[in-house]
């Protein structure tokens, strides 16, 4: 087993999980993880091996055992945190979000609402164009009606999306996608 000298300090072990786990990819190399955490090859390597013999993170040297060369990978799986080294992963993230969006009601309801008012404007611009151009006569007052229309409704969208479906989803996300699951 490793020795207490072998362990890095909970800062130290929380910024090469934050590096590991919001990094572009899902397995870096010795030299990405002690760039990203401002430390040194060699020190970064003695970390990540006592973080590794700890069950904290997951290592693989690649090459031949004779080789002295040889790579070292490194990624954080989900069941090997502990609640105090927990950090969401973008895949996590990007998971409930989809699930969210794709099970929840009011969340499809309140993209729709998000969505009108850039419809809305891009509409009205066309339309101010057109009057421009002498294609259709539009006055300033159209302009205005079309712009608060737009946003009235967007509004009015969102405010169903929160108010009139069940607002459970807004406190809790993990309950709430499970609750989601449970209904299918």
């Amino acid at each position: 087993m490793s020795d207490a000298s072998s362990k890095p300090s909970e800062a130290r072990q929380r910024s090469i999980i934050e590096r590991i786990q919001t990094h572009e990819f899902d397995v870096l190399t010795t030299a990405e993880v002690a760039e990203g955490i401002d430390v040194g090859k060699k020190q970064a390597r003695r970390d990540l091996k006592g973080m590794r013999e700890n069950d904290i993170i997951s290592g693989r040297q690649l090459g031949e055992p004779e080789d002295n060369s040889r790579t070292w990978l490194w990624w954080v799986s989900s069941d090997e945190l502990s609640a105090q080294h927990s950090v969401a992963t973008a895949r996590q993230i990007r998971s409930l979000l989809r699930d969210l969006h794709g099970r929840r009601w009011e969340f499809r309801l309140m993209s729709v609402g998000v969505m009108a008012l850039p419809i809305t404007l891009s509409l009205t611009l066309w339309a101010v164009i057109l009057s421009f151009l002498g294609v259709i006569n539009t006055s300033l007052t159209d302009v205005f009606a079309l712009i608060g229309g737009g946003f009235l409704l967007s509004i009015l969208i969102i405010f169903i999306g929160l108010f009139i479906f069940p607002i459970e989803t807004m406190g809790n996300w993990p309950k709430a996608t499970e609750a989601g699951r449970d209904d299918e």
